[in-house]
């Protein structure tokens, strides 16, 4: 995997191709890879750009146990049937304009220079924390990560 997911072993690897495809979607390591898809598409679906009902779609399944990034897409449920040839069920769903993706990013900033008001600073490094949100909800972000490795979100 391009990735921070660890190497598997060959006997692993082998494993994981042999597992009925509903138990592979159900190992650990499948959860880990697609937790790190959806991370690395910024939790978007790489079709159309919607945030919801999003799920990791095998492009190749020669490389299970093995994925790299470009075996693997993250689509919404409606790209996922539109790809598949399957009837749509959402009419409405459609990709954002330029303008709405411009008003999100907007609305993103704003909370950000918002949180960043608040003035709590970074355990590591003491520079000013912002509001992100992320997977599990909201949580404190340090400017300098990935050089700043600090956990800020802990209950002090």
């Amino acid at each position: 995997m391009n990735g921070p997911i660890e190497q598997n072993s060959v006997v692993e690897i082998n494993r994981l191709k042999n597992l009925p495809y509903d138990e592979y979607l159900m190992s650990e390591h499948w959860l880990k890879v697609r937790n790190w898809m959806l991370k690395f598409s910024g939790h978007r679906c790489q079709m159309c750009g919607a945030t919801s009902g999003l799920g990791v779609h095998h492009n190749n399944y020669g490389h299970l146990g093995e994925e790299s990034r470009y075996d693997l897409a993250v689509v919404c449920v409606a790209c996922h049937a539109r790809h598949h040839g399957k009837e749509v069920s959402r009419p409405e769903h459609k990709k954002l304009s330029k303008k709405e993706r411009k008003r999100q990013r907007k609305a993103i900033y704003a909370r950000k220079m918002a949180s960043m008001k608040e003035g709590r600073k970074c355990r590591e490094c003491g520079a000013t924390l912002y509001k992100k949100m992320g997977p599990y909800g909201e949580f404190w972000a340090c400017p300098a990560w990935p050089n700043c490795k600090a956990r800020n979100n802990r209950k002090s």
